[in-house]
């Protein structure tokens, strides 16, 4: 396959935005039950 190396950029991109979203998401939790 062509995309191959865009497919996996995609992938890895998606992933790390996931992870950003939800470490920020959990700190906002966490921040609120701290308060």
């Amino acid at each position: 396959r062509k995309l191959l190396k865009n497919d996996r950029y995609w992938v890895l991109t998606v992933h790390s935005t996931l992870n950003l979203f939800a470490a920020g998401h959990d700190n906002q939790i966490f921040t609120t039950i701290g308060n």
